[in-house]
């Protein structure tokens, strides 16, 4: 929801639309830095679209001296582990069992990418 998108950094954050209106990738970045929340359509995944979100998030921050992008992901998430991974993030940080995913107790990690 765009009234979600209150607190966020308006120049880091974005939203892709198709044709028709519907989203299909997004970022939100609060201007520290924190990214928040990430999500690409499955049928838009493996074609680039998280490495340029991501792209341009960091340019903009990093335009108003923020060092660094940092993100909480889940340690059962591979696929976005992975992608951080590629994408140059390094974890900082393990909560083990802290929150509550799909019913069951997960460990996060807080992953950071120093400009």
């Amino acid at each position: 929801k765009r009234e979600e998108w209150e607190h966020i950094d308006r120049e880091a954050s974005g939203l892709w639309e198709d044709a028709s209106g519907r989203y299909v990738a997004w970022i939100a970045v609060h201007p520290d830095g924190d990214v928040d929340e990430v999500g690409v359509e499955p049928s838009l995944r493996g074609r680039g679209v998280a490495p340029a979100l991501y792209r341009r998030a960091g340019e903009a921050v990093a335009r108003r001296g923020v060092p660094r992008l940092r993100a909480l992901l889940a340690s059962t998430n591979i696929a976005t582990l992975r992608l951080h991974e590629k994408l140059g993030f390094r974890k900082v940080a393990e909560f083990v069992e802290t929150g509550m995913k799909f019913g069951k107790w997960i460990t996060v990690g807080y992953w950071e990418y120093l400009f």
